[in-house]
């Protein structure tokens, strides 16, 4: 059983005796139902500063090891493994895309599809089929230039990205088969456009493993089954060679732009600092060292304002 002790906050995997707990880390007893609630509230925060991360920063590393960790907490805890594979998808790029972590991390850890899980999982789904989706229209806006792919290389990575998800799917139907049915059904009946959205959303990836594409440069290529074979006619030229960022989603340009110039500034700042106080060491003149008061004040405002910008850029 899993504690956090209320002196040192250290993650503590012992039995309790008579409801007291031993930390091996400060030597503190304390109470085992404290101990629990604690853990609950520390999984409660970890969580929830791993969603906004996810969700509202684009940080998916960072919510991806918050995730992780949440699952020190609360072994197989299926709503954090399942964000840790939402947080490799939505960091990922044509180029090493992670579909393929569905079914490998999930077979990771050891899930029962009980009532609590199933409900997770077909939610999960929906977020799948929603990334599916996205996948097909992101290849089409950023991999091919008017309904050209700019190469055939990414025609590959297109390819890729479709074959995986296939496994993804056929993962999925397995899986649902071994899942809580009422729970399932229930699922359904709340979600009354989940069914029609499956299988459209499989429909959608035979049918785009096994269609007539365009690649610049090569001309028209036909799909069977994922399998490449080309016709050499109507041969077109896209404008461009390659697109600069291979990323799924797009980072925030305007954050970024933010996050450089807040770096900068604080740098400025810091040389500033440093710059007073190696004259006041030298001349011992201590308006150098009242002096530092003006740049440790310009950079907590800096901090509030560049926070401010930077919460406002994602909103």
């Amino acid at each position: 059983m899993k504690y956090v002790c209320p002196n040192c906050r250290t993650l503590v995997d012992t039995e309790a005796t008579d409801g007291k707990c031993k930390c091996p880390s400060c030597n503190t007893s304390f109470n085992a139902e404290q101990g629990r609630s604690l853990l609950a509230q520390q999984f409660a925060l970890l969580t929830n500063r791993a969603y906004k991360k996810m969700t509202s920063k684009q940080d998916y590393e960072g919510a991806y090891k918050d995730y992780k960790t949440c699952l020190n907490l609360k072994e197989n805890d299926f709503a954090s493994i399942t964000n840790m594979i939402l947080c490799k998808i939505y960091g990922s790029s044509f180029d090493d895309l992670k579909y393929s972590d569905i079914v490998s991390t999930i077979n990771e850890y050891e899930i029962a599809l009980d009532s609590e899980n199933t409900f997770i999982f077909m939610s999960f789904i929906s977020d799948i089929i929603h990334q599916t989706k996205y996948f097909l229209k992101a290849s089409k806006k950023y991999l091919t230039e008017n309904e050209v792919f700019i190469n055939q290389q990414y025609l590959d990575y297109y390819i890729n990205g479709l074959k995986q998800l296939e496994g993804a799917f056929n993962f999925f139907d397995e899986s649902i088969g071994l899942a809580d049915e009422g729970r399932v059904k229930e699922f359904k009946e709340n979600n009354v456009d989940f069914e029609k959205n499956y299988e459209d959303t499989k429909n959608s990836i035979k049918s785009a493993l096994n269609s007539n594409y365009n690649v610049s440069k090569v001309g028209d290529v036909k799909l069977d089954g994922g399998v490449v074979s080309i016709l050499g006619s109507n041969i077109k030229e896209a404008s461009i060679d390659k697109i600069e960022d291979l990323s799924i989603i797009p980072l925030n340009q305007k954050a970024n732009k933010i996050k450089n110039i807040m770096i900068g500034v604080f740098a400025i700042i810091f040389i500033v600092m440093i710059v007073f106080l190696i004259v006041y060491m030298v001349t011992k003149n201590f308006l150098f060292l009242y002096l530092e008061i003006i740049p440790v004040v310009l950079l907590v405002v800096a901090f509030l304002v560049f926070k401010y910008l930077f919460n406002k850029a994602f909103k």
